[in-house]
């Protein structure tokens, strides 16, 4: 199982040994698997280095010789180099800077195409699992049908300042009083549906009713809402909805 999984870690600094060799980085797992013979094994890193853009002169640098793009190549290499079924990217990018991430990603992107692999990509940057991943690339785009914006309330949830400042003001403090609740969603469901109607959400024209209330003094089970998404939300994709319908009919 291990010949048919790797992965690439997050960080090229601490996950390359310090005193070996871009080659020996990479030959270790053949070594570890007991794959071919000395010289089988230099050829086939050679060629794995020189399909990640490690040039065979640099082959015997040692890790703090390379910058840090050059050390997920090593990295990439490293993990491709038993021929894997599926690799899975640990946030791969996320430990480089912004003008090397992408050479990453295309880099990534060429391989999976040319080696026909299999990846789980973990990021916590939607625009990058938007380029980068086909399935959350798919979900994302009936998400903006719905709420003319890719994953509707899923980039909304991303720390801002006006957002937190809107939050604030939308709850304890300001009039409104947050029921006891073990949804952990409930305040951003309010300030959702305030943002969408204007409304505060005890307001007797609010368009959510008792049962809506009663729901989010509840725990939202884990369910399949849509096939391949799961949420644990009372009212999966309705936010988004209410949002659209308002901003139509202004």
């Amino acid at each position: 199982m291990r010949r048919r999984m790797q992965i690439v870690f997050q960080d090229p600094y601490a996950s390359l040994d310090p005193r070996m060799s871009a080659q020996a980085i990479v030959e270790e797992p053949l070594v570890i698997h007991g794959i071919g013979d000395r010289r089988t094994r230099a050829e086939q890193c050679a060629e794995m280095l020189e399909l990640v853009g490690i040039l065979p002169a640099q082959m015997s640098r040692k890790p703090h010789e390379f910058s840090g793009g050059q050390r997920q190549r090593i990295g990439v290499a490293r993990a491709l180099v038993l021929n894997p079924e599926l690799v899975i990217l640990d946030e791969p990018i996320s430990a480089l800077d912004v003008s090397i991430q992408a050479q990453v990603l295309n880099l990534l992107r060429s391989l999976q195409e040319k080696l026909q692999l299999t990846y789980v990509f973990i990021i916590h940057d939607l625009a990058v699992a938007e380029y980068f991943c086909d399935r959350c690339r798919r979900a994302l785009s009936r998400n903006d049908r719905r709420a003319r914006r890719p994953g509707g309330a899923l980039p909304a949830a991303a720390p801002s300042v006006h957002r937190v400042l809107a939050f604030r003001g939308a709850h304890p403090g300001s009039g409104e009083r947050a029921a006891p609740s073990t949804c952990r969603s409930q305040r951003r469901a309010r300030a959702s549906l305030r943002e969408a109607t204007g409304l505060p959400f005890s307001a007797p024209a609010a368009p959510w009713d008792a049962t809506a209330r009663s729901a989010l003094r509840k725990e939202p089970p884990l369910a399949e809402h849509v096939p391949g998404q799961w949420a644990a939300c009372h009212f999966p994709g309705e936010l988004a909805a209410t949002r659209l319908e308002s901003e139509t009919a202004a």
